[in-house]
């Protein structure tokens, strides 16, 4: 199978960090646990230009710099790649694509490319949304956290793993999608062909 692998909150928790480097620059208090939307301009009480600033200032610090991977993930993705293609989908920033695929290649060699989908807070190269992505790249399966890009994909046919968080809960998961709450049990779903 051909395999998209989403990066922040899937190969790495981004939001616990950057939540304690904010509340520690901007007095707040906020932990990912209450974070119900993708959206953090519908959590944090700013707007979505400050949001943006604000984590354009944490890529500078040496805690993202040193971002480690979700525990198994690496074994994990070390193990899907010896039967399938993988593939890293992110909506991360321009100011850090090369960090990102410098940071993939470190941590995950097994993900052979590394592609980058449009969102308000990425680049004006990126021209496709991650549905739109999957469907260019062919991927069978897509491992995502976020509503907004799970959805469009099921929709388009590819199959997904919802990778559980507090943003992304829902009773009904609509057909395509099976929530996973860990690397190991992802591997075991892929390879029983639970999907």
């Amino acid at each position: 199978m051909r395999i998209g692998i989403d990066i922040d909150e899937v190969l790495v928790d981004f939001l616990t960090p950057f939540l304690e480097d904010h509340n520690a620059r901007y007095g707040t208090a906020y932990s990912s646990k209450t974070f119900h939307s993708f959206g953090m301009h519908h959590v944090m009480d700013e707007d979505q230009a400050t949001i943006v600033a604000r984590i354009e200032a944490f890529f500078k610090t040496d805690t993202y710099k040193n971002l480690q991977p979700i525990p198994g993930a690496e074994e994990a993705v070390s193990e899907l790649a010896k039967n399938h293609v993988l593939l890293a989908i992110s909506s991360r920033n321009d100011s850090i694509r090369d960090f990102t695929r410098q940071w993939i290649k470190l941590h995950f060699p097994g993900i052979t490319e590394v592609h980058f989908s449009n969102h308000p807070y990425v680049s004006r190269e990126a021209v496709h949304s991650k549905a739109e992505l999957c469907l260019l790249l062919k991927l069978d399966v897509l491992i995502e956290d976020a509503f907004e890009h799970v959805l469009p994909c099921a929709e388009k046919g590819i199959k997904v793993l919802l990778f559980d968080t507090p943003w992304n809960q829902m009773a009904d998961l609509p057909a395509n999608i099976t929530r996973v709450h860990s690397w190991p049990e992802i591997v075991d779903v892929i390879r029983q062909n639970q999907i």
